[in-house]
């Protein structure tokens, strides 16, 4: 049987968020490739393209509910297809190096019919994993600021219930100190920071927060989250594979069901910094091997590969249960959870839904992290 799905662009683009007197957007093509051209933008400002089956809506910006219908019987069902684009402006620019995730439910798992639908708020996540450059610049601010006792070997944070944040006496540590100077090895600038634990993470999502002005969430007297502050934070697990997925729906990875070496740093990958990490957003489109620039549909580099990520959660043996609104994980445990997969794993280990357990005090080189915020 042969299907023929009609397409109609809706010209009349839509203007949403703050008006702009005499500028107007307004769609003025779309290819045949289905490339989309959008006139009258205004500087300083972002443009979203929205899909819907309606001219009424519902008005979508990922793929993952495309063509998902519980059949009305076993010989019928109807699917809702896109059949008109609009383009929304707003000024509400997300925080620099950050990527807004829409709230909204989200498939957790590869398994159409076994795995839970989750409920989560709307969250900024960082496009890239934190870089040694990052993370010196925030350890730099928080020992002048007087909030990190320093030790021969360790960074730990002065006040509350101290933890070691960064393990400096690793060999495979790149960020150092001396003099009251942090530094980075030559070279090693745009690499993910590796050798922090759990602790340290969470460092620096609340020393990143006073920088910014924003309110922490992390209480460094008990080492609990409040996730309605706005300041920078761990991702949870249901979070981080939200943001792994791109919109994508049951994908064994985050572009889709295949890799090879040009996707994604993992153990013997043949990139050319074998075996250990590559820059951040090095699988940009110009890496070698050469491929695709692999941004995730959210825009997010490395969610595959690189280095294990951090999350918040306790590490637990199951999803969290269908229904759930933005989950938290289990309330005790011994572990914390990692996920993404690293440089020294197989391919297999950098699926969306492998994770691993980790002792929240202790650091490694193939462990590093990316923050969320609330919007």
């Amino acid at each position: 049987m042969k299907v023929k799905v009609l397409a109609v662009l809706l010209l009349a683009a839509l203007l949403f968020a703050e008006h702009v007197p005499g500028q107007e957007l307004v769609v003025d093509s779309i290819q045949q490739n289905g490339q989309i051209s959008v006139a009258n933008v205004v500087t300083n400002t972002s443009v979203t393209i929205e899909w819907a089956p309606t001219i009424t809506g519902r008005w979508q910006r990922t793929w993952q509910n495309l063509c998902r219908e519980e059949p009305g019987t076993n010989v019928s069902m109807t699917m809702r297809l896109p059949r008109f684009f609009r383009a929304v402006m707003t000024s509400n620019l997300p925080p620099p190096g950050m990527v807004l995730i829409d709230g909204g439910k989200f498939l957790m798992g590869n398994s159409l019919q076994n795995s839970p639908w989750i409920t989560l708020s709307a969250f900024y996540v960082d496009r890239y994993e934190v870089s040694n450059e990052r993370m010196r610049q925030v350890m730099q601010y928080a020992h002048d600021a007087g909030k990190l006792t320093m030790t021969a070997t360790n960074a730990l944070n002065a006040h509350g219930d101290s933890e070691e944040l960064l393990d400096l006496d690793d060999p495979d540590c790149e960020i150092s100190y001396a003099g009251g100077t942090f530094s980075v090895a030559t070279g090693r600038e745009n690499f993910p920071c590796k050798e922090m634990t759990w602790y340290g993470a969470l460092a620096y999502g609340n020393f990143k927060s006073d920088m910014d002005g924003l309110e922490r969430c992390i209480n460094f007297t008990n080492w609990t989250c409040d996730f309605s502050r706005n300041g920078y934070r761990l991702p949870t697990e249901s979070e981080w594979e939200k943001a792994s997925r791109g919109g994508r729906l049951a994908r064994q990875y985050p572009w889709g069901s295949t890799i090879n070496g040009s996707m994604a740093n993992y153990v013997n990958s043949v990139d050319p910094y074998d075996n250990n990490t590559t820059p951040i957003g090095y699988y940009n489109g110009s890496q070698s091997p050469a491929g695709d620039d692999m941004a995730n549909g959210f825009g997010l580099y490395d969610m595959a590969g690189n280095v294990w990520e951090w999350c918040w959660d306790w590490f637990g043996v199951s999803l969290p249960p269908d229904g759930s609104v933005d989950p938290t994980g289990p309330a005790t445990g011994s572990s914390k959870i990692l996920r993404g997969g690293s440089w020294a794993v197989s391919e297999t280990s950098l699926r969306c839904t492998s994770a691993t357990p980790y002792d929240p005090r202790s650091s490694a080189n193939q462990y590093g992290f990316r923050c969320v915020r609330r919007p």
